[in-house]
């Protein structure tokens, strides 16, 4: 028996990434609400924004009275005007991307992943998933079909 009994994982660009980009998406979103804007400027503003807002208000604000529904609203906001959006409708925008990443439509299964959860699986090991997350991933996980691969699921914005 392998002296290995536990294996955690991190989700974000190890097991699943954004599909597409954000800047795609963020932009995609934005046309069906009469809003032009460029997804390479999204791109760039968005890893601005965030990075702002994570230094401002870590771990999506839950230390700061913020929801992450709020964090993330105000990221998009910011995100469109900092990419000169002219701020028409840009609550319905991040309300629309919110719900959008908190199912598989916003997520891919990066390749080799699910192989290697089902052999690391297989091999009846414990496994499980440790993120600087928000509180959907349990949900995206059960959406994007890996959940069932995992003993728990530690968000950090669950967990505080």
């Amino acid at each position: 028996m392998s002296p290995v009994r536990l294996i955690t994982f991190d989700v974000t660009n190890t097991i699943m990434r954004v599909a597409r980009s954000v800047g795609h998406n963020y932009a995609n979103v934005a046309r069906m609400y009469g809003q032009d804007v460029d997804a390479v400027k999204l791109n760039k503003s968005f890893r601005t924004v965030y990075k702002t807002y994570n230094d401002l208000y870590p771990n999506f604000g839950v230390h700061n009275g913020l929801t992450p529904f709020v964090w993330w609203n105000k990221v998009v906001v910011d995100s469109f005007k900092d990419a000169g959006s002219d701020g028409e409708n840009l609550d319905k925008i991040a309300q629309h991307l919110y719900v959008m990443f908190s199912t598989s439509q916003g997520w891919e299964i990066l390749p080799d992943a699910e192989k290697t959860l089902s052999n690391l699986k297989g091999r009846r090991l414990k496994l499980g998933v440790i993120s600087n997350f928000d509180d959907r991933l349990e949900k995206i996980l059960t959406q994007i079909a890996l959940r069932h691969y995992f003993d728990f699921v530690l968000a950090s914005a669950v967990v505080k």
